[in-house]
């Protein structure tokens, strides 16, 4: 505190601006590299988390509309709608093995890997070709 008593008032005011400026500095490349990082987590955790799940709910949504396809087929006796129906149960086979391939690519987790697996097997069985 003796230093700051010999000094003239400019050199105080010099010498707190140029702390402050240190200060605000250290605060800017602090917030930067935190959001840098906050940054990296929010775009893992879409890529890991958020889009799995969307995958989920549309494979969930096409499974349901080849069931109601299914039945549709079952009751319907018109052969033209019968053909589209076959060419809609193709289209959504054909979307749901592109979201299971999403999925895979998508998950980082071994358990994940081991359900979708598990399911692709059983989705197999459920398509009849």
């Amino acid at each position: 505190m003796i230093i700051l008593k010999n000094l003239k008032i400019g050199k105080k005011i010099l010498l707190l601006l140029s702390l402050a400026v240190v200060s605000i500095i250290a605060v800017g490349v602090t917030g930067f590299i935190y959001m840098n990082q906050l940054a990296q987590n929010s775009e893992d955790m879409y890529d890991h988390r958020l889009l799995p799940l969307q995958y989920i709910d549309q494979i969930k949504t096409n499974n349901r509309a080849l069931d109601s396809y299914t039945l549709e087929y079952i009751l319907n006796e018109n052969s033209s709608v019968t053909k589209e129906l076959l060419t809609s149960t193709q289209e959504k086979e054909a979307e749901t093995r592109e979201l299971i391939a999403s999925f895979r690519d998508a998950s980082n987790t071994q358990a994940n890997q081991d359900l979708i697996t598990q399911f692709e097997k059983l989705f197999d069985s459920y398509i009849v070709k």
